[in-house]
């Protein structure tokens, strides 16, 4: 179980890392941010409208602490993106029933499966 927990986070600090250096940083805001973050969950497992609301202003945060971290050196930038990933995985794993985690966790691994082939089938 702390297999798939750990890919996430690497994943979404690789995605927070990528977001940070890349694009018109006066073209990024919180909801630029959240949004797609609470969509790509959504059309995973299916959120509630409820678990919708609580999640959209976690990602909000994460978004914001997302945005501070562009100001911010190397090392003070990564360990800020850790924390707000932390806090973020921490209130999905809180809203999400046994059934959604299944399938959020189903869904993370057929996406690594294909990433996997992915490069296996480029070498």
């Amino acid at each position: 179980m702390k297999k798939p927990k750990l890919i996430m986070a690497a994943i979404a600090i690789s995605v927070s890392i990528n977001l940070l250096f890349a694009g018109n940083p006066n073209t990024l805001s919180t909801d630029s941010i959240a949004n797609p973050m609470i969509d790509y969950l959504h059309n995973d497992v299916n959120l509630t409208g409820k678990q919708k609301e609580i999640l959209k202003k976690s990602a909000n945060e994460y978004a914001k602490n997302l945005l501070k971290a562009r100001t911010l050196n190397n090392n003070e930038s990564y360990l800020l993106m850790k924390t707000a990933d932390e806090k973020y995985q921490t209130v999905v794993d809180s809203v999400l029933t046994a059934d959604q985690k299944k399938q959020k966790d189903l869904k993370l691994n057929e996406k690594l499966d294909e990433m996997n082939k992915s490069a296996n089938s480029k070498k």
